[in-house]
This record gives C-alpha cells, structure tokens and sequence, in this order.
C-alpha cells in the first residue's frame, strides 16, 4: 500500500483494493497590511505579519476502485460540520501549524439506477489553524 498522507484518521492512499488519492492541490499564503492615513500626504503602509495559510486539494471517488463516494463524501461533510482540527499530512508534514477544514463540496458524477453514487469527487479547502501566540 503507497500511504501519501492524512487528515484526521482519514488516510490519502493507493493500494491494489483502494484508491483514495488527491489531485490538484493548490495553497496560497499572504500578508497582512495596514494602511495609515496621513493629512497631506500618501498613506503609510505596515506590515503586520503573515495571514492563515489555506490549501485546497480535490478526491476522485470511484466505486470501481474500492472507494464508497457516498459514504467518502459524508465523512468528510460530518468533519466540516464538527469543526475538525488536525495536522495535514501530505508527503511528510504539511505547513508549520495545524489545518481546519472549512469546506467540502460533493460533485455527484455518477448515479446507478436505484440513486446510489458510483462515481463522485469531493473538493476539499482546508485553512491554516493557530491556537494562540502566547
């Protein structure tokens, strides 16, 4: 089995009796600025520091790949809707703090003939999480 990585309990992975893997994966960071206004002149800009990081990966879900969409798909709905905090492991550790997940929209593909989803794909955003700085 080719572990790629996790979240939370749920392992990202290849084996010949599953495939669960991510694709397209993007992040993006930015920084914080602060604008102050000054009587006759430009403003002066201050940084103020780094803002939360977010990454966004997407899960093709097939049945044919022993993969349950429906239920693959709840899972990851249940954890939104708990707030589930975790570290993201793509590869090795990925970032510097723990990751919340924030979204998960469901694409229902495809459906048999009795509604039961044999083909779908989850698009996953998770954003940077810090407990505090002191």
């Amino acid at each position: 089995m080719g572990q790629i990585g996790s979240f939370a309990g749920v392992f990202f992975e290849t084996s010949s009796n599953k495939i669960l893997t991510p694709y397209g994966m993007e992040r993006s960071e930015d920084a914080r600025w602060e604008e102050h206004a000054v009587l006759g002149h430009k403003p002066i800009d201050e940084f103020i520091g780094p803002n939360l990081g977010t990454f966004k990966m997407n899960i093709q879900l097939l049945n044919r790949f022993g993969v349950e969409p429906k239920a693959e798909m709840d899972k990851w709905l249940d954890m939104v809707r708990r707030g589930v905090v975790g570290t993201l492991i793509i590869g090795g550790v990925f970032g510097v703090d723990k990751w919340r997940l924030v979204s998960c929209n469901q694409i229902w593909s495809h459906v048999d003939r009795t509604g039961k989803i044999i083909a779908g794909e989850i698009q996953l955003e998770f954003k940077e999480y810090t407990e505090g700085v002191w």
